[in-house]
């Protein structure tokens, strides 16, 4: 099983809530994604992050497949010039 787990800071941190109802939604739609949460934060602390992804797939071949899906292009459309800064971590 393969974790891949991105943290997000927001151009406009009042994004997070469409940005996550957005990212939400993947799972459902791309067969590789085994599971999903995602959620904006809540405690606003000096080293916080807007927004989390956390998404498990089978393999990195399932990662990959989940990344080039149209679905995840679309969401990523929307929200790739809506991020300011990321950090990824694929474990």
């Amino acid at each position: 099983m393969l974790t891949h787990v991105v943290l997000m800071r927001l151009v406009d941190p009042a994004d997070a809530p469409k940005a996550q109802e957005l990212l939400a939604g993947l799972a459902a739609e791309i067969p590789q994604c085994q599971a999903l949460v995602t959620g904006t934060d809540v405690t606003r602390g000096p080293y916080s992050w807007d927004l989390a992804l956390i998404t498990k797939h089978d393999d990195p071949d399932g990662l990959a497949a989940y990344q080039a899906h149209p679905r995840h292009q679309d969401v990523i459309g929307w929200l790739g010039p809506r991020i300011a800064e990321r950090a990824i971590v694929d474990f």
